[in-house]
């Protein structure tokens, strides 16, 4: 035996048939992403940064005043909410949908914390083979990059929580890229313990700058673009975009869903 088979041996290759599935859905609001996460193989454990996953148990009728079964109601799907923060708890606001809608000295420092204690144990799971099969899901990975981004100004920086301050030193922001890309990389290596992982990923506007008579403009586009770290594309095997559209079918307006591969 050579020396390079004995520290690197043949049969210790690892087996792409042993692995999970690595899938990122990217898309808009009510495209089917959480959706997607009910259909994977169970049991499946949705770690919840969005708070949108009531739907998948039961629907609640707004008219009628009844809830009904959801459509993954029998499934076994065990939902991890993690708080945003402490302050949105307190508040009592539960459900965000931008982070806009987000008073700013609400920061989203404690989310990472919370998300970092929820993902050892998942990872502790996988690590001894009691997740081999089943499903792990983040949603979303905007969510977790916006709170690496808070985790670097709040945490690290201890830039003042009431004030809009922005980080100058273009080096700083390598804090929070380090932070995002070791928790999306640790995610996405529950693979080689036999876990199937689904990312979900926000989209937001792109914008394109355009130069005219020496002066600089920047306006809207209708192009949607995955709102989170930029070299996420690189950690991800297999990308999914669902573009929701409207078409008119026998003189009727039709929503439909299409979904195109973006990454394979």
């Amino acid at each position: 035996m050579s020396a390079l088979d004995t520290v690197f041996p043949k049969e210790d290759r690892p087996s792409q048939g042993n692995r999970g599935l690595g899938v990122v859905l990217l898309g808009d609001f009510e495209t089917g992403k959480t959706f997607f996460i009910g259909t994977c193989p169970e049991t499946v454990i949705l770690l919840d940064l969005d708070d949108g996953t009531e739907a998948m148990w039961e629907q609640y009728d707004f008219v009628s005043d009844e809830t009904y079964e959801g459509n993954f109601a029998g499934k076994d799907i065990r939902v991890i909410e993690i708080p945003i923060s402490s302050s949105l708890e307190e508040s009592g606001l539960d459900d965000v949908d931008d982070i806009e809608d987000i008073e700013f000295e609400t920061n989203l420092v404690n989310a990472i914390e919370n998300y970092e204690k929820e993902f050892a144990k998942v990872e502790a799971l996988a690590r001894g083979g009691h997740l081999k099969g089943c499903t792990v899901a983040l949603d979303t990975a905007t969510w977790l990059w916006l709170g690496c981004m808070d985790y670097m100004k709040y945490k690290v920086l201890k830039l003042d929580t009431t004030a809009k301050n922005y980080v100058n030193q273009q080096w700083d922001w390598d804090i929070a890229n380090k932070k995002y890309i070791n928790l999306y990389k640790r995610l996405m290596a529950l693979r080689k313990y036999g876990v199937n992982v689904v990312i979900t990923v926000h989209v937001k506007e792109a914008y394109e700058a355009t130069s005219s008579n020496g002066r600089t403009s920047v306006s809207k586009t209708d192009n949607l673009v995955p709102h989170w770290m930029k070299k996420s594309p690189q950690m991800s095997p297999l990308i999914l975009q669902i573009d929701k559209k409207v078409v008119v079918e026998d003189g009727k307006a039709v929503e439909k869903r299409m979904t195109r591969c973006v990454r394979m």
